[in-house]
Formats: structure tokens, C-alpha cells, sequence
């Protein structure tokens, strides 16, 4: 029990510190270019109410353009209300960069939130304008077709976020894919879930190797869900009602490379 309260009181204490963190769904190549909506979006996510401090987006263009970044809340997965918008003059000179602006003032980020931008793109030559993504959607992108958010998996948008908040604080409390996507395995899924946890369920379509691993909010490894092998259809439970309060989260690996992390906060 004292063991326990130690861990509350340090938790504690590291949680009244701040850091900067930097929320991106992109790998960091600026390689599909875009024309067309206007308007993209990119949904993320912190564990405790962070205060945004900088935007940044991928563009390219050839001459002076007016890009408009927006900051939403969430509402039921899709775009809620404006929580803040400027606009920031842009010239790439023809190169594709990574532009940035700062937020002023204290615009608080809590749970999901989205960033956006509204930008005007064009594919004639004397004038060219494209949005920027990666070539590996996770499912985080959206492009607003006549007032409708339409997902997008071809590409991750480029756009991140810059935002302070405690030590500890989780930026991923929703299904990303990780660095590496086997080609033997299908579309992930869970079948039921709750605070309690649910269970884990994909397909495979070979003997794969898995490996399902609990972590606490420091990183600190709790156990291993699963460890082993498993034939075309994988399904393990996670167990969480005997945990305290707090943020978990379990790493999936597939043949010991990251394939996807999912955050659960027991309340």
C-alpha cells in the first residue's frame, strides 16, 4: 500500500511539471502534393488539457499565398467549435516546407481537438499551390468536401501541432498505426471496449508472431497481455478493473516490429 501511495505522490509531483510536445500524424516525408478542397484537417489527442502554442503545415507554392489555420474542438469524432483561426502569409519559392505560426494567447487543447487549414491550391503552371502529405494515411486526415469532413487514408496530412502541458501527458488515445504495417495482417479491430479494457481481435493471414504489451503513463511496462503465436484469427482480452485511475496504453508488435498503440483512461 505505501508502495502505491509513493507512486501517486510521484506521479503527482512529475505531473506539476510542463513540457513542450509536438503532436504529428505524418512520418515526416513531404511527398504527395494536392489540389482540389480547400479546407484539411488532422484529428489529435492529449491525455490532460494542454495550452497550444505553434501550427505547423506542409505546403508549396510559387508565389505569395494567405494560408488560414483553425483550431476545432471535438464532437463525436467530427469537427465542433472554432476555438481559434488566423491567417499567415506563405511563399515557398517553389520548394515544399514545412511553414509554422505562432498562437496568441492561451487556447486550451483537451481529449480530441483538430487542427486545420485553408489554403488555395492550383495545378496551372504559372501558379502552382498544392497541399503537402506523406504516402501512409492512419485514418487522422480529413478534406472538406462542401461543408462535409471526408476521411482520407491515401497520405497523412502535414499538419502538427506544437502544445505544452504536464509531464506524462498521452498525445494518443486513439488507434494510430505505427511505423510498420505487415503484410500479412488485416484490418485491426475491437470487438467490445470500454474504460475496463475489451478485447483485442485482427485477422492474419500467416503464423505470426504477436506480442501485446501494457504500459502505465510513464512508460513503464506492466506486463504482457500476450506473447506467442497465433494462426489466422488473433483475439486476446484486456483486463484493466484491478488498475487505479489513470492513463494505459498497450503496444502491439508483429514479428517485433510496432504495428499499432491505443490508449485507455480508466476513470
Amino acid at each position: 500500500m505505501k508502495y502505491l501511495l509513493l507512486f501517486c505522490v510521484l506521479l503527482a509531483f512529475l505531473l506539476s511539471f510542463q513540457t513542450d510536445y509536438i503532436v504529428q500524424q505524418d512520418d515526416g516525408n513531404l511527398q504527395l502534393f494536392w489540389t482540389g478542397a480547400s479546407h484539411r484537417a488532422v484529428r489529435f489527442s492529449t491525455s490532460n488539457p494542454c495550452t497550444l502554442k505553434m501550427v505547423y503545415w506542409g505546403r508549396y507554392t510559387k508565389r505569395s499565398e494567405i494560408d488560414t489555420f483553425f483550431v476545432w474542438s471535438d464532437n463525436g469524432h467530427q469537427i465542433g467549435t472554432l476555438l481559434y483561426s488566423d491567417t499567415h502569409l506563405v511563399n515557398t519559392n517553389r520548394v515544399p516546407l514545412l511553414v509554422s505560426d505562432t498562437v496568441l494567447g492561451d487556447v486550451i487543447v483537451n481529449g480530441l481537438f483538430w487542427v486545420g487549414i485553408g489554403c488555395r491550391t492550383s495545378s496551372v503552371s504559372s501558379e502552382q499551390s498544392y497541399f503537402i502529405s506523406d504516402t501512409i494515411g492512419r485514418g487522422t486526415s480529413f478534406w472538406d468536401s462542401n461543408g462535409v469532413w471526408i476521411q482520407q487514408n491515401v497520405g497523412d496530412y502535414i499538419i502538427r501541432a506544437k502544445i505544452t502541458g504536464p509531464i506524462g501527458t498521452v498525445t494518443r488515445n486513439y488507434e494510430v498505426s505505427g511505423q510498420y504495417t505487415p503484410a500479412s495482417i488485416k484490418p485491426y479491430y475491437i470487438v467490445t471496449e470500454g474504460n475496463s479494457g475489451g478485447y483485442i481481435t485482427f485477422m492474419l493471414d500467416q503464423s505470426t508472431n504477436i506480442k501485446v504489451i501494457l504500459y502505465d503513463i510513464t512508460g513503464r511496462v506492466l506486463g504482457n497481455i500476450f506473447n506467442g503465436n497465433s494462426n489466422e484469427s488473433f483475439s486476446c482480452y484486456l483486463n484493466l478493473e484491478n488498475y487505479p485511475q489513470g492513463i494505459y496504453y498497450i503496444r502491439i508488435l508483429i514479428n517485433n516490429s510496432p504495428y499499432l498503440e491505443k490508449c485507455y483512461n480508466i476513470k
